[in-house]
């Protein structure tokens, strides 16, 4: 996880997991971090299984199957990330690396926190849940083609999402009247390659790993056959 303060460098949260996974893993499944993230996901796999099995038992086209899948996936994944992940593991991070920083942000720095990270989450399921799925049934892809485009997707998407990421971690660290606009875009453009690489290896396991094998699963529970 990422926290936009001074003293928090873009990687120091990162490297503290890997550690304690690689060290203690037992402890690192006991804390919330893990919690908050194996709770989203979780759940964001039980919606996209849900959505895909009743559109293709009803026989639904590419589209009504897409529009379907995103807004499900979108109110589970997007709800829970917006309003209990990423304001729990901020709160987390802001706590146990950052001294004497301001009070908790405002009314108005929420509200663009939220807009932000609405706006990051519409682009990414689209773009890593939705789109590969999509092009797939829509172009007659083979098996080994949507894998590629399963695994690749998600990374990509991330040059995109990652400035709404860091601009809603901006405000949600700093109080609107802290500093323009242009003042945090300067942040976030200092920002950008350091944080879109360590979102690229987040969003590998549980959207590129994880979605391509809960989509074998399903297929091998549900006797599909790929082609």
């Amino acid at each position: 996880s990422m926290a936009s303060s001074k003293q928090v460098t873009i990687t120091s949260s990162l490297r503290d997991s890997m550690k304690q996974i690689c060290t203690r893993p037992h402890r690192y499944l006991m804390q919330p971090q893990f919690g908050y993230v194996f709770g989203t996901y979780s759940s964001t796999y039980l919606a996209k299984n849900y959505t895909d099995t009743v559109c293709k038992a009803t026989h639904q086209t590419a589209e009504i199957t897409a529009l379907y899948k995103f807004w499900l996936v979108f109110a589970v994944n997007g709800g829970l990330s917006v309003f209990w992940k990423d304001p729990g593991l901020a709160r987390i991070i802001r706590s146990k690396y950052v001294e004497n920083m301001a009070k908790t942000s405002g009314p108005v720095s929420m509200r663009m926190t939220y807009l932000c990270w609405m706006a990051r989450d519409t682009v990414h399921i689209f773009g890593a849940s939705v789109l590969p799925d999509y092009i797939e049934q829509k172009f007659h892809l083979s098996h080994k083609q949507w894998q590629l485009a399963q695994l690749t997707f998600p990374l990509m998407v991330q040059l995109l999402t990652t400035p709404m990421h860091l601009l809603g971690l901006d405000y949600y660290n700093h109080t609107s009247s802290d500093r323009t606009f242009m003042q945090r875009m300067t942040r976030v453009r200092a920002d950008y390659l350091g944080a879109a690489g360590i979102r690229m290896i987040r969003m590998w396991a549980p959207w590129s790993i994880g979605l391509l094998i809960n989509r074998e699963l399903r297929d091998s529970l549900n006797g599909d056959q790929h082609h």
